[in-house]
């Protein structure tokens, strides 16, 4: 626990925030700060108890519950009464490294907080700097060099960074000051730990050539020879779509374990440019060589043939505090061992109306759809028709969609608030998967559009589930994982990428307006998502959420059996449905609605969901043997 003199000083800084932000303070917003000073304190405590084995207390406080306000708070309080604190902040973009220096520097000073990062750094020239504005906005805080970390008490860097000090080894002044453990590291939002590497037999050779040009008797090219041989066995193979791949050996990989320089390698007469490329992609091949040889690599058949390799060099030591609204959905937390959640108050969502669309059976598969211009076309007008129909004029609208239809022009790129586009008096900015985490410049947005999901390679949930389990993949777990139905940890990893960006794009909205009493403000959501994901996840995703309302398109879209009778349950105001009506709306036979309901999972739990059972005629005080499906009084 804090000690009452820290928790005070933290009181105080929260009041003075809200009066700078002229932001009254709340029982909600109190809540969740004493959920972050908790886990501050408790980060501190494993430093001094050098508990590395605790890898991050983790503050899954909701989108826009004020997290970030209460962490600056933290370091103010901390900063007054404890002499010795030390602190760095870690945040995923140079815009936040900005925002989040500009919050700590309101509490303690100009110069109690230094910012790093490639755009604040202070050996920029003037032409250097002005680039660095064009692609990042106006940054407020003030430049320093690099070295400066190692001696400041506050810093605020991005993620990047923080993992490349522990991948190389090296202080860059992250996780420790004047060479002593930081007393507390704050990490904002889910960091990318896993680093893929993918491989082909061509790529060996490469480098083995390379190197024998230079130098025919080095030492690497009997290894080299080894690691082709059974990578182009490997590659002759045939079986699951994932397999397990020995290359190399830890003994005889140690010489690439330092990771030399390859710019010995080089071709002659290349330009600088070239030369830094092949350079850089044969210390690639070695990073490979090295994950390989600790048996972190598999065989992907997917699409066409490669090795997939993946690093996982993460020791962060004690003091880390993860504050992350996901942090419960994605996977990481529950497997990787060292994880200890802070206990906090949830959102109520009850003010969020969610509306699931069915997205047509030729607009699935987004990858294959934006090959082609015609089906782009058609995509992208599909999605301004529903905007269109599911909104009025006047409308503030948030559209989230995929990137290539941004790119190309299919779809305007209107991401600035100040310069949305008008579609028939309705407000609208659209932006892509992959981006808008933490940003809040949508917040006056209420009605919210999600088209498709973010999906991320099977491989990747493969690579992320073996490194959170620090567990090498197996022949077993990748017969599982080739399966076309995915169960176990890689469907938990594959399912957490999902349902976080679903969840924090989601939130860029009207919903991230928390009341005093912890409700969200009143938002519309309309999402493609699938719909059984969508069910099964609903509470985890939005807790207190009324179950999603259908909207069941005029030109029927085709679906199986039993997924139309889940839509037929999500959809209908009766409140019985009888065996024939059933078998005439969805086709699902009368004679086996029985052992349909009782046997298939996504069936119970949208009767779950929306309150229907399985009964007789009898039970409805009918004649005969038929039976129903009745909605339960509420």
């Amino acid at each position: 626990m804090p000690t009452p003199m820290l928790s005070r000083a933290f009181d105080d800084a929260r009041v003075a925030q809200a009066e700078q932000h002229a932001n009254p303070l709340h029982d909600f917003d109190r809540d969740v700060g004493r959920a972050v000073l908790q886990g501050a304190a408790l980060a501190m405590r494993d430093v001094v108890e050098d508990r590395s084995d605790k890898v991050f207390r983790y503050v899954s406080a909701p989108t826009g519950s004020g997290k970030s306000c209460s962490a600056a708070a933290v370091i103010a309080a901390a900063t007054l009464v404890i002499p010795e604190f030390t602190c760095a902040y870690v945040v995923q973009t140079v815009r936040q490294v900005d925002e989040t220096g500009v919050l700590i520097r309101e509490l303690v000073g100009d110069n109690g907080v230094t910012v790093w990062t490639n755009a604040h750094n202070a050996k920029l020239d003037e032409e250097e700097r002005a680039l660095a504005m064009e692609e990042h906005g106006t940054l407020h805080m003030p430049s320093s060099y690099q070295g400066d970390l190692k001696t400041a008490k506050v810093i605020v860097v991005t993620h990047a960074l923080w993992k490349r000090e522990m991948v190389n080894g090296v202080d860059k002044g992250v996780r420790c000051c004047n060479g002593k453990r930081r007393s507390v590291i704050f990490v904002d939002e889910h960091p990318d730990l896993t680093r893929i590497i993918e491989r082909t037999p061509g790529d060996i050779t490469k480098l083995r050539d390379r190197i024998y040009q230079v130098d025919p008797d080095h030492g690497y090219i009997p290894v080299l020879e080894t690691i082709i041989e059974r990578t182009d066995e490997a590659f002759k193979s045939t079986g699951m779509t994932y397999s397990p791949a020995e290359l190399i050996s830890c003994l005889d990989a140690y010489e690439f374990y330092d990771l030399p320089s390859m710019r010995p390698y080089v071709d002659r007469g290349v330009t600088e440019a070239t030369a830094r490329a092949q350079a850089s992609d044969m210390e690639e091949t070695c990073r490979f060589i090295v994950a390989a040889a600790k048996g972190c690599v598999f065989i992907s058949r997917s699409q066409y043939p490669t090795l997939v390799a993946y690093e996982f060099e993460f020791e962060p030591g004690p003091g880390h505090v993860l504050l992350d609204a996901t942090a419960d959905l994605t996977g990481m937390t529950g497997m990787m061992a060292g994880m200890e959640k802070v206990p906090v108050q949830d959102v109520d969502f009850s003010n969020l109306e969610v509306f699931h669309l069915e997205q047509p059976k030729q607009f699935k598969r987004v990858d294959k759809v934006l090959k082609l211009q015609k089906t782009t076309e058609q995509y992208a007008a599909w999605i301004k028709e529903q905007v269109l129909a599911n909104t009025e004029a006047g409308d503030d609208v948030l559209v989230v969609s995929h990137k290539g239809l941004l790119t190309h022009g299919y779809l305007p790129r209107t991401e600035d608030p100040e310069h949305p586009v008008d579609w028939q008096g309705r407000t609208v900015n659209i932006i892509h998967w992959g981006v808008g985490i933490g940003s809040n410049k949508y917040k006056a947005k209420t009605v919210v559009f999600l088209f498709g999901e973010f999906w991320k390679p099977r491989k990747v949930a493969i690579a992320d589930s073996s490194a959170w389990r620090d567990r090498p993949p197996t022949k077993t777990f990748l017969a599982k994982a080739s399966q076309a139905v995915l169960t176990g940890d890689v469907l938990t990893a594959n399912d957490g990428n999902v349902l976080r960006w679903s969840k924090q794009l989601a939130c860029r909205g009207r919903v991230r307006n928390i009341d005093a009493g912890g409700k969200c403000g009143e938002m519309k959501l309309y999402t493609s998502m699938d719909f059984d994901r969508l069910i099964q996840h609903l509470d985890a995703l939005f807790p207190g959420c009324h179950p999603p309302t259908c909207i069941i398109p005029e030109e029927p879209v085709r679906l199986k059996k039993v997924d139309r009778l889940c839509r037929l349950l999500a959809s209908t105001s009766r409140g019985v449905l009888w065996s024939d009506e059933i078998a005439k709306e969805t086709g699902v036979e009368a004679r086996h609605l029985s052992r349909t309901v009782l046997t298939k999972p996504k069936i119970k739990r949208t009767m779950e969901r929306y309150g229907w059972t399985l009964v007789s005629a009898k039970d409805l005080g009918e004649p005969g043997k038929r039976k129903a499906l009745a909605r339960l009084a509420a």
